[in-house]
């Protein structure tokens, strides 16, 4: 009641001291109690969340249980922690289970599409960014010191959509911005995929889906065509090279990628190429398309 802004069960982590209030004639009591707290709490130290990382990654980093950081730093279910927040955790050592971990194997580079067009500036650098639960083009804009617009462009992102989870952009950055502070992955670190090439139409094969042209219905969008495939609406947009809210005519030939068990659609036209037989179909990956 005396501290109403101190809405976690602790203090913030924000300096080396904190005043609160205590009942008139406790103030001994309490500073001997917090003394002791000190020595028998397990030490803690600061990090501060980089922009585009999660809380599940924080935890990852420094071994320690995502609830267990939820409980140090009052962190609800479903709270959004946005880059720049400060957080409490377990000095290395104190954290449950922590000590030498087992050496990773190396990840496979990340799948991105990118757009046919080429961009090329000699004061800038490309960098891929993965959206995050909350994340808008102005904030993406604001911390790669880039306009709404460019990243519109650079990803041909309609001016209606909005960011996904799990989307990634490409990003030109101007030379000597800091990027310390934000999660993103330079050219070496990612597998680029141009849209509509074959290497592109590829990669799909290999996912276990199969390449077929169908038929729009008249006053279908391009959505609604990939739904009725189970094919999302990003994809759709990435593989056909328009937007997913076009108004198709009848007849009009639009090309999907369906899982190789399923049977086709009566109106469905024979495939492009022949193709041969897929491994078991495996979901498209929403990461792969910088579109919602």
């Amino acid at each position: 009641m005396l501290n109403p802004e101190l809405r976690a069960g602790r203090t913030p982590p924000a300096g080396a001291d904190y005043p609160v209030r205590v009942p008139a004639g406790k103030g001994a009591i309490a500073a001997g109690n917090l003394a002791k707290g000190r020595r028998e709490a397990p030490a803690h130290e600061r990090v501060t969340v980089r922009f585009g990382e999660t809380l599940a990654e924080v935890a990852a980093a420094h071994k320690v249980p995502v609830a267990k950081l939820m409980e140090l730093n009052g962190i609800t279910a479903g709270e959004v922690v946005r880059g720049g927040t400060v957080l409490l955790v377990p000095k290395a050592g104190d954290a449950p289970g922590a000590g030498a971990a087992p050496p990773a194997a190396p990840a496979a580079k990340p799948v991105v599409v990118v757009p046919p067009d080429v961009f090329v500036y000699p004061d800038r650098k490309r960098v891929f960014y993965r959206v995050v639960t909350g994340d808008t083009l102005k904030d993406v804009a604001n911390q790669f010191k880039v306009t709404v617009d460019e990243i519109r462009r650079w990803n041909e992102i309609d001016p209606q959509a909005r960011l996904v989870e799990g989307m990634t952009l490409q990003l030109f950055v101007p030379d000597g911005v800091d990027l310390s502070k934000t999660v993103a992955l330079a050219d070496r670190d990612v597998v680029p995929l141009t849209a509509g090439t074959d290497e592109f139409f590829n990669h799909f094969e290999e996912r276990g889906r199969k390449r077929q042209t169908v038929k729009a219905k008249a006053g279908e969008t391009l959505e609604q065509v990939g739904k009725r495939h189970q094919v999302s609406g990003s994809l759709m947009e990435r593989i056909n090279r328009r937007p997913r809210a076009d108004v198709l005519k009848e007849g009009e030939l639009v090309v999907v990628y369906t899982a190789p068990t399923t049977t086709p659609p009566a109106h469905a036209s024979r495939a492009v190429a022949p193709w041969p037989a897929p491994p078991a179909p495996s979901s498209p990956q929403e990461e792969l398309a910088p579109l919602p």
